[in-house]
């Protein structure tokens, strides 16, 4: 690769004219562009110094500002100079029309529309099952150019970094470099309030905390107590129940005796009845009689055991009914304080958003000043060639899938248009004829 005398761009020409401006390179010798050296920076141009690294693509990560792709990045008079290493929407490698065709048809793969009805219909399903394989190859395609391109700016951005912490001294660096140091304090600066933001809302949801754990501390011993409470009035409950299932069966059986007795009484009534039988029924209804005493007095034990549980009853069921009211107002308290939390929560998104939004485009400034002074240090070669290697790797990379991209571009684009048309007509007429042929012969068929 040379650098046309005349506009200064690169070409990977030698000899003709340059594709950019016409100059013709064999009016002049062939060099290769100049590293401008300067005697007070030569000690720290000599290498990379200890401890700096550069980029070679593949750690630009290492970066330690967040580089991304940026297209719209403004151009000055001197990053028209650099369209080696900025220019991502025109390539500086010019190669004509007729040298790009064989390399579209490979990729287009639609081959030669040949002649007659039948070539053309070839050729229209060739174009049709082709071209959706062919624009998405087109998209994987156009990611790696942006990917390359990502990497090209973080490639500039870290060689300007590197130039500004070695103390490169250009009389056109001096305008570049401030800008990107007062883009980096800036970016400094919304990253401090950002910190205090989030210092500040962390102490508030601190606060927050400790207030919920101081309640839900005091409020232990009344979970406890209500615990408790439960326990016994349950348990309560439980005998009372028992009690009453007692006297019920109790009331069952005397109710029993005391129907048995009225059956027998009307038996008894009967005076049509034999002497005898009478006398018998008589003696029954005696018996049954003699056992009503007995459940009577249980029934009034079971009454008396349960008007006894009546008021330890009462007492358990006010105490629970105190516990849980002041249960109820503790978790009122904590339900304020989560909502608390939660407004405080909404409020520090909002802020967040606002700040995060902010520093996104004092990083974007800083990124496109500091990718600015990395331009000018290739173009003006005042890095060491080891540094300047590595970022024309990353921009031959940009360049070579910029170039495919347009290929890819230009395969989309390179089917023969009239004669696809003309076939999906043919292939219409030919689903109309097969249609019709079929009506026919579903027709003979059943006729």
């Amino acid at each position: 690769m040379i650098y046309c005398p005349s506009c200064k761009k690169p070409s990977a020409r030698n000899t003709g004219k340059c594709p950019h401006c016409g100059f013709n390179f064999d009016s002049t010798p062939k060099t290769t562009s100049p590293r401008t050296d300067a005697s007070d920076t030569a000690s720290a141009l000599s290498d990379l110094g200890a401890g700096e690294t550069m980029p070679d693509g593949d750690d630009a990560e290492d970066l330690p500002l967040e580089l991304a792709i940026d297209e719209s990045m403004p151009r000055t008079s001197t990053h028209r100079d650099a369209v080696a290493l900025s220019n991502n929407d025109g390539g500086a490698i010019s190669i004509s029309e007729a040298d790009d065709l064989p390399q579209i048809a490979e990729i287009a793969k639609f081959g030669p529309c040949e002649n007659g009805i039948v070539g053309t219909m070839r050729y229209g399903l060739r174009v049709y099952q082709r071209l959706p394989q062919l624009l998405a190859e087109t998209d994987t395609v156009r990611r790696q150019k942006d990917s390359a391109w990502a990497a090209l700016v973080v490639a500039k951005a870290r060689l300007g970094q590197w130039a500004y912490r070695q103390g490169v001294q250009h009389k056109l660096l001096n305008s570049p470099m401030a800008k990107a140091a007062k883009a980096d304090s800036r970016l400094e600066e919304v990253q401090r309030q950002e910190a205090a933001l989030t210092h500040k809302y962390a102490q508030q949801f601190s606060d927050n905390a400790q207030t919920l754990r101081a309640v839900q501390t005091e409020m232990t011993p009344t979970v406890e107590e209500e615990q408790i409470t439960r326990n016994r009035f349950e348990a309560l409950t439980k005998d009372r129940a028992r009690l009453n299932a007692k006297i019920k069966r109790t009331e069952i059986e005397l109710r029993n005796l005391r129907e048995l007795i009225e059956k027998k009484q009307m038996a008894y009534a009967d005076l049509k009845r034999p002497k005898e039988e009478r006398a018998t029924l008589l003696k029954e209804i005696a018996e049954v009689d003699n056992k009503q005493p007995p459940l009577l007095n249980r029934l009034t034990r079971e009454q008396k055991e349960l008007e006894d549980t009546d008021t330890p009853y009462k007492g358990v069921a006010d105490q629970l009914q105190q516990v849980e009211a002041a249960l109820n107002a503790y978790n009122q308290k904590i339900g304020q304080i989560k909502d608390a939390r939660a407004a405080l929560e909404s409020e520090q998104q909002a802020e967040l958003e606002t700040i995060h939004s902010k520093a996104q485009g004092e990083s974007k400034h800083a990124k496109e000043a500091w990718a600015a002074v990395g331009e000018l240090v290739y173009i003006h070669r005042l890095a060491p060639q080891k540094a300047l290697d590595s970022v024309a790797k990353v921009a031959r990379t940009f360049f070579e899938a910029q170039e495919q991209l347009r290929h890819y571009e230009k395969a989309c684009q390179s089917y023969n248009r009239s004669a696809y048309a003309q076939a999906k007509k043919y292939w219409l007429a030919a689903g109309i004829l097969a249609g019709v042929l079929l009506i026919i012969l579903v027709a003979a068929a059943v006729f």
